[in-house]
């Protein structure tokens, strides 16, 4: 399982306590964590619109969540030790990037009299086989913990961008190695099937959709690898074009690649009992939509793309009537 995004998280913001408590496990493979964000209720694409809400006593130091999550991983893990949650907590703040913000909290804290949590089957199974990729629905009424804010009180929408970026990098480079192992399986699948009287292997349009998607394998490795390095070396937001490109892309075509796979493997392909991919399917499917949907990611690419081509216009039309003068001038 992989709690970089949090580990991340942690490091930049929290405070010597959270750090004590809740990254130390993590760094050591001891824990996993969870990111409760997505609603029910709420398109959720957008980080504005979550409506669980979290008050703080700082008198007594809790905090009361009342509000529905779901799509959130490991929570029913008994290695989950960490949740974070992204809550409106400043409902009379002017700024709407500055209404919410990210608490955290320790299963241990729980009260089962107010936190109610419940599996969620996705594409008819839940995903029990693969560790973190199970899903689940918490409906909180009224819990109370103790007060643990991650950074400062309406920072919560700048740290779950910052998080999301993150995390999207690294579920596309994990998909990127599911291609290759489906790709792996089509080709021995292929090695000792005949049909028509030869090897699928050997024929030749096997050959061609094995080039292809060898090429798109490595088209959504490069996609991944060039948004890791832009983010290493200028950081995460000057990077979030780069990120869109690898997340559109990646989700896209690995779940074309493995229903190929699957068609390949021809009634096998779908026997969940005998082979992976089905599963790989589902887990590559449903990334095109969490950690941001592709309209979502495509509408803010394009946006940006937009004004960066808009920006080039300007700059051409003033070269250009410069050049201009300057020949009338001469």
């Amino acid at each position: 399982h992989v709690n970089t995004g949090t580990m991340e998280l942690l490091l930049k913001h929290g405070d010597p306590m959270q750090l004590q408590e809740c990254l130390s496990p993590l760094l050591h493979d001891d824990a996993t964590s969870s990111f409760l964000m997505s609603e029910k209720n709420v398109s959720s694409s957008d980080a504005l619109n979550v409506a669980t809400t979290c008050t703080f006593d700082f008198d007594s130091r809790t905090m009361t969540i009342s509000g529905n999550k779901w799509f959130a991983s490991s929570v029913g893990d008994p290695h989950c030790r960490v949740w974070l949650v992204l809550c409106l907590t400043e409902q009379e703040e002017g700024n709407i990037y500055k209404k919410h913000s990210i608490v955290v909290v320790r299963p241990e804290d729980l009260d089962e009299s107010t936190t109610t949590i419940t599996p969620i089957d996705v594409l008819g199974h839940d995903h029990d086989e693969l560790r973190n990729t199970k899903y689940y629905e918490v409906e909180f009424s009224n819990l109370t913990v103790p007060l643990s804010i991650l950074g400062s009180r309406g920072d919560g929408f700048q740290i779950a961008q910052q998080r999301s970026n993150a995390s999207r990098v690294y579920q596309c480079m994990k998909l990127c190695g599911m291609g290759h192992e489906a790709l792996r399986r089509a080709n021995h699948r292929a090695s000792v099937r005949k049909v028509f009287g030869i090897k699928l292997q050997k024929s030749e349009h096997f050959k061609f959709e094995v080039a292809n998607w060898k090429l798109k394998i490595e088209m959504c490795r490069l996609l991944c690898c060039n948004a890791a390095i832009k983010a290493d070396v200028e950081g995460m937001k000057q990077a979030r074009d780069e990120i869109s490109m690898a997340k559109i892309m990646t989700p896209k075509e690995m779940s074309a690649l493995v229903d190929w796979s699957m068609q390949i493997h021809g009634s096998l392909g779908i026997c969940e009992n005998a082979t992976p991919l089905v599963r790989m399917w589902t887990l590559a499917r449903s990334l095109r939509i969490n950690e941001g949907p592709d309209e979502a990611l495509l509408s803010q690419l394009g946006r940006t793309e937009i004004m960066a081509l808009n920006k080039s216009n300007k700059f051409y039309e003033e070269s250009t009537c410069k050049r201009g003068r300057g020949m009338l001038s001469g």
